[in-house]
């Protein structure tokens, strides 16, 4: 099994956790809840957000420095959007554990055709006081085009919602409604306190149905989502470009067969709460998978729980940064690191 399936397979499970993350509905049945998520999701115009990924396990299949970073690493992405006009403002931050535990804070605002960020706190790595806690401009167009790591659009609110809606029908048309779904009283659904749910829904994948969802999965959901992934207006939001993600889905067909032999889902779950409003208020997620590499032997797992709760949906929102105006652009930036010796 390549290298390329393996990354393009637990990118694409992570997309299903960020289309589920939006399902809501009005009291119906689970599945139908589900097909009208994305439609509600799209409505809303404006919510602050709070997301917990916690990462248990993570292999590639091969050594890698930045995969052995994120085992056990936590990331929290806590913010405000609204669409009109385009403001996102948002904080991260990604604690890693290991032989020297560090925490890594970046914010970040986005607007209709500029982001700014703060360059992170990254130990060991000096910032010269004349650009410290400065914010650095760029205009969205310019970001987009960097050979990054992460790319705006990966968490620009408008553009996922959109893959989240086209996504989100490959799901409720790919998956059982009986099989895969099931309603649960919100009183039996271990929310956390002071979340609100007139429906909670859940999607789950265990031993007794994760071979059938494997063969859906890589058969029928996987190549339709690495089609809608390659449209143009989705460009960069799963870091791949359009042609890189083409080829996958040509690599997918042409080896279905053997690679659902080698996908393993020990569990995938992931319960959605629905406010009175028809609106997602929180969920939790919880992630174990392996993929199998057969000439080698070695496997890629990705074992993670993530939390997401939405609040103040469709609200006035308050932003506490706004709109930097002490800003520096990129070039600036590299300028004064240069000047210490960092290139």
């Amino acid at each position: 099994m390549s290298k390329k399936f393996a990354a393009i397979t637990l990118t694409l499970l992570l997309t299903f956790m960020v289309v589920l993350s939006g399902c809501s509905s009005s009291q119906q049945g689970p599945q139908t809840a589900l097909s009208k998520a994305a439609a509600n999701a799209l409505k809303m115009t404006s919510y602050q957000f709070s997301n917990t990924i916690k990462v248990n396990e993570i292999e590639l299949g091969s050594a890698n420095p930045l995969v052995s970073l994120l085992k056990n690493a936590e990331i929290h992405v806590d913010g405000v959007y609204q669409n009109d006009p385009m403001q996102t403002e948002m904080r991260v931050d990604i604690k890693l554990h290991g032989q020297t535990p560090q925490t890594i804070t970046m914010p970040i605002i986005f607007t209709k055709d500029k982001i700014y960020f703060k360059y992170p706190n990254i130990p060991l790595i000096a910032v010269p006081d004349t650009v410290k806690d400065k914010f650095i401009v760029m205009d969205l167009a310019e970001a987009t085009q960097l050979d990054s790591v992460i790319n705006p659009k990966m968490i620009e609110p408008k553009t996922t919602l959109a893959l989240m809606s086209e996504m989100t029908k490959v799901l409720t048309d790919t998956y059982d409604g009986k099989s895969y779904f099931k309603e649960i009283d919100p009183k039996d659904a271990a929310l956390p306190a002071g979340v609100e749910a007139k429906q909670v829904i859940q999607f789950n994948v265990g031993n007794e149905n994760a071979k059938e969802a494997a063969q859906l999965f890589v058969n029928k959901a996987l190549p339709k989502m690495l089609d809608i992934a390659a449209k143009d207006e989705y460009a960069g939001v799963i870091g791949k470009t359009p042609e890189q993600i083409a080829e996958w889905n040509k690599n997918v067909k042409a080896n279905s067969a053997k690679y659902v032999d080698n996908v393993k889902v020990n569990l995938l779950t992931i319960k959605s709460a629905i406010d009175a409003n028809d609106f997602p208020s929180y969920q939790d997620i919880t992630l174990n998978v392996e993929l199998n590499d057969p000439k080698t032997n070695k496997a890629s797992k990705l074992s993670l729980q993530s939390t997401s709760q939405y609040t103040k949906i469709n609200e006035k929102q308050t932003f506490a940064t706004g709109i930097p105006k002490d800003t520096i652009t990129l070039e600036q930036f590299e300028q004064a690191m240069k000047g210490i010796g960092v290139n």
